[in-house]
């Protein structure tokens, strides 16, 4: 399947991802957005949706059901509610959809579930979506790998005081990888949160020993990051019949 033909509708497209999401899409030349999902009884309607930086395609479907558009779209990319995803993520694997997954919140039997269903559709689901990140990510891994049993590790995060999850599934991400990885079992990960302002994203690991500190820190400027690693993941996603994939999936290929 060529970019050119390639239908993304996006869930939760009147949220702060969704109309990123859709304003990048509409931006594109490559790729069509030809679903807006609103939450149910929504009053907005086809006109807000084409007010995103004067939207160049007008034949946009805006729906607060997925299933009624569900022949619609190649690919659906989630940014919403824990519930609104699971459900949609049912739908997607009645129907044979693959769906890029960036919700946070999720808890351990829906993650499990998401696992489970992969083995039938594409799933692409990441904490987060930036290349950055990701970045920091493998950095996490190679320094955990090396440190000593009397490290103290630490993890602070802050987003915007909206922000309804906490810690973040991103500095939940890194407490993983690093406990994971880390040589000594009796190291333990604190993590801390920080919700105020309009703050995007930023987090800060520290590695603390007595005698030095290694801190790694990641903040985003701005949304885009997020909506074009997401857009990046659903076309890369249409290749695959079925499997769970994330970013290090995609950014090694």
């Amino acid at each position: 399947m060529s970019k050119k033909n390639i239908r993304i509708a996006v869930s939760g497209a009147l949220g702060k991802m969704g109309k990123i999401i859709s304003k990048e899409i509409i931006n594109r030349n490559d790729i069509i957005l030809s679903t807006a999902i609103v939450k149910k009884k929504s009053k907005n309607t086809k006109i807000d949706i084409n007010k995103i930086d004067n939207a160049k395609n007008t034949e946009i479907n805006v729906t607060d059901s997925i299933e009624k558009e569900i022949n619609n779209f190649d690919v659906l990319i989630e940014f919403s509610t824990p519930e609104c995803t699971m459900n949609h993520l049912k739908l997607c694997k009645k129907y044979n959809k693959k769906i890029v997954i960036g919700t946070t919140g999720l808890k351990l039997e829906e993650k499990k579930t998401i696992k489970k269903y992969s083995k039938e559709i594409g799933i692409f689901y990441a904490s987060n979506f930036s290349i950055g990140i990701n970045i920091v990510m493998n950095l996490l891994k190679q320094v955990s790998k090396n440190s000593n049993p009397n490290i103290d590790i630490q993890i602070i995060e802050s987003h915007h005081k909206s922000k309804i999850d906490s810690p973040s599934g991103t500095a939940l991400s890194m407490e993983e990888i690093i406990s994971k990885n880390l040589k000594h079992k009796k190291n333990k990960v604190k993590c801390y949160s920080i919700r105020a302002g309009n703050i995007i994203g930023e987090h800060k690991i520290m590695f603390i020993d007595n005698n030095e500190t290694i801190e790694i820190i990641h903040k985003a400027h701005n949304r885009n990051i997020f909506a074009k690693g997401a857009i990046e993941a659903a076309i890369w996603l249409l290749k695959k019949q079925k499997g769970l994939f994330n970013m290090n999936d995609m950014i090694k290929s």
